[in-house]
């Protein structure tokens, strides 16, 4: 196990519902051992078998869910 945390830099979060999309959306990924958004700081920070599971998939998630609670821009950096 490559146990990792990666604090990414989240654009489009509005509300306590997109907050929740994304912590919900990534925790339920497989490798992800937990997912926490946070909405003042624009981030979400994920900790991750870097081993069965890669950024860009978690990245993935994000912008799932953020398109699924608004239709605003997404904005994802690292």
């Amino acid at each position: 196990m490559n146990l990792t945390k990666t604090i990414l830099s989240v654009r489009g979060m509005h509300c306590a519902v997109c907050v929740r999309n994304v912590e919900v959306n990534v925790s339920k990924l497989h490798g992800v051992e937990s997912a926490v958004a946070n909405l003042p700081n624009e981030s979400a920070t994920v900790m991750h078998d870097a081993d069965v599971i890669s950024e860009k998939e978690i990245i993935r998630a994000i912008k799932f869910a953020l398109v699924s609670a608004s239709a605003g821009l997404v904005e994802i950096g690292v």
